[in-house]
């Protein structure tokens, strides 16, 4: 299975074949709300896409994970590094096994990294830059 990820403001899971899930819903009336940028598939009945959500302009953007069980899309509740107040995007995802998912990005604080153990999302801990650089820090993507 494959699938396709867009950075558009209509940007969603895009059907590459026969055997790929549809896509996830964007949200009641507001296809900028959500936006996906990562996916990774354990099995077909197993795959998560990663991105971020931001329900109005006067919000910060927070983690989204979505998660294909074969039938339908769920979120999933994924945490924020710094919590609601601070902008957070997920930008890659990759699966090791059902309970070995990674998805990587950026929060306002630097680098965001995120592990699936198999019942929740955590933050994982990243290293920072050495010289103390104040500039913005992401992961753009994990394999």
């Amino acid at each position: 299975m494959r699938a396709a990820i867009g950075f558009d403001s209509f940007s969603s899971l895009d059907r590459c074949d026969a055997s790929a899930p549809p896509r996830p819903p964007l949200g009641p009336g507001d296809a900028t709300a959500r936006r996906f940028f990562g996916a990774a598939a354990v099995a077909t009945n197993d795959v998560w896409a990663v991105g971020a959500q931001q329900p109005t302009s006067l919000t910060d953007p927070h983690t989204l994970i979505l998660h294909w069980d074969g039938s339908v899309w769920s979120i999933v509740s994924s945490p924020n590094d710094g919590g609601n107040t601070v902008g957070n995007h997920l930008l890659a995802a990759s699966a090791v096994s059902a309970n070995d998912v990674w998805s990587v990005g950026y929060s306002e604080l630097g680098t965001l990294s995120e592990h699936w153990d198999g019942t929740r999302w955590s933050v994982v801990p990243t290293p920072t830059s050495a010289g103390g650089n104040s500039a913005p820090e992401f992961l753009p993507s994990v394999v």
